[in-house]
């Protein structure tokens, strides 16, 4: 998203219509055509027509190019949306998944065996194992340990500037990114709320 329309949000956050958006883009493509003009007559007064008829050649060719990559990309959405509906699958074809993973999962799942040594069980790197387990439960593990007591207490300090991070998140035994991370989670699900 451009500048011109990142500043054209109200106060409130609310994103003028597309009527509003179409008039100041006029009012902008009009102080630019000036600013091109004053600029050719003031820098090359002899070759200014040579230059102008290069510019205006220069911004039909790239709308013209922004056209048909618009077009393309239309043309490449609606055939990928074709072949997944007939079944095609995209990317690179999965490995088969070690026979004792479907085990390794489960003792993870149920707190009996932590992450690292579920993964070797199976004999998969750390990453792939939580990544299969995490696409296999449809995309949340709710595999977290639960926040300490006093995080609460701790987190509302910090906010109010009572404590620094690093002191707030080890009076909760948390690591500093550890309990910025659980902050940011309270606080997103605390805004959906």
């Amino acid at each position: 998203m451009s500048d011109f329309y990142l500043n054209s949000i109200d106060s409130e956050g609310n994103a003028p219509s597309v009527e509003e958006n179409e008039k100041k883009m006029r009012q902008r493509l009009h102080g630019l055509v000036d600013e091109i003009i004053t600029e050719l007559i003031d820098c090359a007064p002899d070759n200014r027509q040579e230059l102008l008829s290069g510019f205006v050649s220069e911004l039909f060719m790239s709308a013209a190019k922004q056209s048909i990559r618009e077009e393309r990309y239309k043309k490449q959405t609606e055939g990928i949306a074709k072949a997944k509906a007939k079944g095609v699958s995209f990317g690179r074809k999965s490995n088969p998944l070690p026979e004792k993973f479907e085990e390794a999962r489960q003792l993870w799942m149920n707190r009996e065996l932590p992450l690292k040594e579920a993964a070797k069980y199976c004999g998969m790197p750390d990453s792939t194992f939580y990544d299969t387990v995490r696409r296999l439960n449809g995309s949340t593990v709710g595999h977290r340990k639960p926040l300490p007591e006093n995080f609460e207490e701790s987190r509302l300090l910090w906010r109010s500037h009572k404590l620094k991070m690093k002191e707030a998140a080890a009076r909760c035994g948390m690591a500093t990114t550890t309990f910025y991370d659980a902050v940011k989670r309270v606080e997103s699900a605390e805004a959906r709320e």
